[in-house]
C-alpha cells in the first residue's frame, strides 16, 4: 500500500483547519492517495490525521500574492483541491499559472465561476434559465438601499455578493435600512474580504420553515459532464440570535428529489460548470416550488457526510484529474448529525431549545427515529479509522462547552 501511495500524485489540501477539508481526508487516505495538508494553524484537527504525509504551514489565502507564490515555490505538485469560496476564486484567477507549475485542478474559468458564485450574477442567470429565485436588487449606495427597501418591502435582507450566505442583515423596519447597509459595506471592504471584490444586494425575504431548507451537492468533470447529484433535506440548521435559520447543516438526510435534481442540472448545465458545486435551495409550500438561494464552487462544510455515505466528491475530483476511471454509486438514503463538533447539533441546538427557538421533543425524536431505522447514520466527527482526529474534536467540544458555561455562570 505504501509503495502504491508513493507512486500516485499528491492530493494538496489547503485550509486544513476547515470542516470541509477535515471531512475528505479519510475518504482520500483510505484509497491510498498521498496527502499534503496546508494550514495557517499548526494545531488544527486535520494535522492529527494518520493519512497526511506532509503538514505545511502556509500563508492565508486572503494574502493572495503570498499564498499563490507559496504554492508555486514551496508545495510539491499534484491535485489541488479547493477548500472554500476564497480558494476557488483564487485558483480560477490563477489557473494558468498553477497549471504551468504542475498543479492539476478543475474549476470553472473565472468568468463562468462568477456567473454562479456571485449572487447578483447568479440571480440574473437564474432568471435567464427559468430557475425560481427571490427578487434581488444590486445596491451600490445608501440611496439605492433605501430605494430597494421601498420596492421589496419588509422584511428583506442585505447581503454580500461573494461572501458566505450567512453574511446578511435582515431588515424589518425602515429605520434599520441604513445601519444595515453601513455594516455590510464595512464587512465587504474589510481587509480579510477585499480579495473577494464583493458588492451588496437587497433581496426579498422568503418565509419558510427549517424543514424546507435543502441543498444539492454535485460534481462536473473536466469535460463539463455532470457525474452526480446528491440532494439533502435539512432537518436542523444553525439558528441565529434572532431566531432565523441559517444554512449550516446540523441534522438531515440524503434523499432522492427528482425535481430538485433536474433544476440543479438545468442551472449548472446552463452555466457550463466545472468541478464542485454546492447549491442551496428552499422549498416554498404555497408556490409548490423550490427557490434557489446561492451556488458555492466548493465542497460543503459538512463534506464528512457525503464522503462517508458514498458520494465521495473529493475522490471523484482526484480520479477525474489523474485519469482514473470512477463510478458514482446510486444514491442511498442516509442520515447525518453534526453531533461531535462545537458549535454543532448537540451544543447549539440544545441552547436553542432552552431559548424556545427549537423544540426539545423534535430534537430527541430525530435521534431516536434514526437509531431505530435501517438507514446508515453518519456522525460528524466520528471516524474509527481516525482516532486522533476524533479525540481532538471531542476535546474541542469539551473546551467550547466549558467556555460557554463559564460565561453563563458569570452572568
Amino acid at each position: 500500500m505504501e509503495t502504491d501511495r508513493q507512486a500516485k500524485p499528491y492530493a494538496i489540501i489547503p485550509n486544513c483547519e476547515t470542516r470541509a477539508m477535515e471531512g475528505i481526508i479519510g475518504s482520500l487516505g483510505r484509497r491510498g492517495m498521498p496527502l499534503i495538508g496546508l494550514s495557517t494553524d499548526p494545531k488544527c484537527t486535520a494535522f492529527h490525521s494518520k493519512f497526511l504525509t506532509q503538514k505545511l504551514i502556509s500563508p492565508e489565502p486572503k494574502d493572495e500574492a503570498r499564498f499563490i507564490s507559496y504554492l508555486v515555490e514551496k508545495v510539491p505538485k499534484g491535485v489541488l483541491l479547493t477548500s472554500n469560496d476564497q480558494t476557488a476564486v483564487l485558483f480560477a484567477r490563477h489557473e494558468g499559472l498553477l497549471r504551468q507549475h504542475g498543479f492539476l485542478l478543475n474549476v470553472p474559468p473565472l468568468e463562468k465561476l462568477l456567473d454562479g458564485f456571485d449572487k447578483w450574477q447568479c440571480y440574473l442567470n437564474a432568471k435567464r434559465l427559468g430557475i425560481p429565485t427571490a427578487e434581488t436588487l444590486l445596491i451600490n449606495s445608501r440611496e439605492e438601499a433605501l430605494a430597494a427597501a421601498d420596492r421589496l418591502g419588509f422584511p428583506h435582507i442585505i447581503k454580500a455578493t461573494r461572501l458566505a450566505g450567512g453574511n446578511y442583515k435582515r431588515i424589518n423596519t425602515p429605520e434599520e435600512v441604513l445601519p444595515a447597509f453601513d455594516q455590510m459595506q464595512a464587512l465587504v471592504t474589510s481587509p480579510q474580504n477585499l480579495v473577494m471584490d464583493a458588492s451588496l444586494i437587497a433581496q426579498k425575504w422568503l418565509n419558510y420553515e427549517v424543514e424546507n431548507i435543502w441543498c444539492v451537492e454535485s460534481y462536473y468533470d473536466t469535460q463539463g459532464k455532470a457525474r452526480g447529484f446528491w440532494p439533502i433535506r435539512k432537518w436542523r440548521t444553525v439558528i441565529y440570535k434572532d431566531g432565523t435559520f441559517g444554512s449550516r447543516l446540523y441534522a438531515g438526510e440524503c434523499v432522492e428529489q427528482p425535481e430538485l435534481t433536474e433544476l440543479s442540472r438545468k442551472l449548472l448545465d446552463g452555466l457550463e460548470w466545472r468541478g464542485f458545486a454546492h447549491l442551496d435551495w428552499v422549498y416554498l409550500p404555497q408556490e409548490k416550488t423550490f427557490s434557489l438561494t446561492e451556488i458555492n464552487p466548493r465542497l460543503p462544510g459538512f463534506s464528512f457526510f457525503p464522503s462517508n455515505a458514498g458520494f465521495e466528491m473529493a475522490y471523484f475530483y482526484y480520479a477525474d484529474l489523474v485519469g482514473e476511471d470512477f463510478e458514482v454509486p446510486s444514491l442511498k438514503r442516509s442520515v447525518y448529525f453534526e453531533t461531535l463538533r462545537h458549535p454543532g447539533d448537540l451544543t447549539s441546538t440544545f441552547v436553542a431549545c432552552f431559548k424556545k427557538q427549537y423544540d426539545f421533543r423534535t430534537f430527541f425524536t430525530s435521534y431516536a427515529n434514526s437509531i431505530f431505522s435501517s438507514k446508515p447514520i453518519v456522525i460528524d466527527f466520528f471516524d474509527k479509522n481516525e482516532k486522533n482526529m476524533t479525540w481532538n474534536n471531542f476535546l474541542k467540544i469539551l473546551m467550547g462547552t466549558a467556555s460557554e458555561l463559564k460565561k453563563i455562570f458569570k452572568r
